[in-house]
C-alpha cells in the first residue's frame, strides 16, 4: 500500500531523491579539495564520477517502477480465450490470489510460476502454502497436503487433468487431479 501512496507523493520523493543526489554530490566535492583538488577540478571529476545526476535520477525512477511492479503484482496471467484473468498480489505480508480483480483467497504464499489456467479458461490452479504444508488450490478450493510442491509450473492438459510433482514424508509422488468440465 505504501508504494501505490509514495505514487500520488511522486513530487515529494522527488524533492527526497534530488536532496539525497546533492547530499552524496556535495560530499564527494569536500572530500576531494580535502585531497587537495581545486574546487572546479573537483567538480568536474564528481560529474565524471557519477554520470550525470539526470541519468541517475531516471535510474532511481525506474527502480521505483519496476519494483513496485514486481513486488505488487509478480504472477499475471490470462486465460487462453483472454476472457479472464488471474495475478497473484502481495500486500501486508500474505499474498492474495486474485480472478477477474476480485480477492479469491489469501496464503502464506503462492508458489511463484504455478498460476495457471485450464485450456478452456473455466479453471484455475496454484500451488500455495498454508502454514507449513503446501497445497494446490484449484478454482479457489484446497487440494492435498504437502510437505513440498515443484517450483516448476502446473499443466493442465486439454482433458482438464493437473499435473505436477510434490513431496510427502520424504518421497516424490506425481500428483493429478481432474478439473472436471
Amino acid at each position: 500500500m505504501k508504494r501505490i501512496l509514495n505514487w500520488f507523493r511522486l513530487r515529494k520523493l522527488e524533492d527526497d531523491l534530488n536532496r539525497e543526489l546533492q547530499y552524496h554530490i556535495d560530499r564527494r566535492v569536500t572530500d576531494l579539495i580535502h585531497s587537495g583538488l581545486p574546487e572546479p577540478e573537483a567538480r568536474r571529476r564528481v560529474a565524471l564520477e557519477l554520470g550525470g545526476a539526470t541519468q541517475v535520477r531516471e535510474e532511481v525512477r525506474d527502480i521505483w517502477l519496476s519494483r513496485w511492479l514486481r513486488d505488487f503484482v509478480y504472477d499475471l496471467r490470462f486465460s487462453p480465450d483472454a476472457r479472464h484473468f488471474a495475478a497473484t498480489v502481495s500486500q501486508g505480508g500474505k499474498d492474495r490470489l486474485l480472478l477477474d480483480g476480485k480477492v479469491l483467497a489469501s496464503f502464506d504464499s503462492i508458489v511463484t510460476g504455478t498460476l495457471t489456467f485450464s485450456p478452456d479458461g473455466l479453471h484455475t490452479a496454484a500451488a500455495v502454502r498454508d502454514g507449513k504444508r503446501y497445497r494446490l488450490l484449484i478454482d479457489g478450493e484446497m487440494v492435498g497436503g504437502f510437505d513440498a510442491l515443484s517450483q516448476g509450473r502446473l499443466a493442465i492438459d486439454e482433458k482438464n487433468m493437473l499435473h505436477g510433482f510434490g513431496v510427502v514424508q520424504g518421497k516424490l509422488v506425481g500428483v493429478t487431479v481432474s478439473l472436471g468440465g
